[in-house]
């Protein structure tokens, strides 16, 4: 049996990997005397569930879409964690991501990924939301990063930040 993985190799040649099944062995642990794991407390040492009024339900998608026009491979995935109330200590949380990886066929060096997030959390006396935006690419030599940071509270921009970063992909 030979293997030839799908992909690029220094000098333009692919490793070979040969088996031969008459000659291998595939040795794997058997235990068959073994006893009974009991746990050391009756009740697991856990906290019992806290109240909660769900403001709004999550949900999750993941969507897979060719682009045959532009021959492009799109992998989209939303989660909404939804938002909940603590009803004892009156905290409210919450997130929100969106992850989006694009790819062109025959084009590694095209690939981006794109990253929003939203972070909810509110009490009697704030009301903060923090989002978060990035998006990586790349070159043969370079990976190039930009973030984008933003936090509110009661509805009003406290803090925002964004930078650009250049990393050497050292062969990688």
């Amino acid at each position: 049996m030979a293997v030839t993985p799908p992909s690029r190799f220094i000098g333009g040649k692919a490793p070979v990997l040969t088996v031969d099944f008459d000659a291998s062995v595939l040795g794997t642990p058997v235990i068959n005397d073994y006893s009974e794991v009991t746990l050391k407390h009756v009740q697991a040492e856990t906290a019992a569930p806290i109240d909660k009024k769900v403001l709004r339900e999550g949900s999750r998608t993941r969507d897979v879409i060719k682009k045959l026009t532009e021959d492009t491979w799109v992998l989209e995935e939303y989660s909404d964690e939804g938002l909940r109330t603590l009803t004892n200590l009156n905290i409210t949380y919450g997130t929100e991501n969106r992850n989006v990886y694009t790819i062109k066929e025959g084009d590694p060096l095209s690939a981006k990924v794109e990253c929003d997030w939203k972070v909810i959390v509110k009490d009697d006396d704030i009301d903060t939301e923090l989002t978060t935006r990035s998006v990586m690419t790349a070159d043969q030599d370079y990976y190039y990063l930009l973030n984008e940071l933003t936090a509110w509270n009661d509805r009003n921009e406290v803090f925002s930040k964004a930078w650009n970063k250049k990393i050497k992909r050292n062969y990688t």
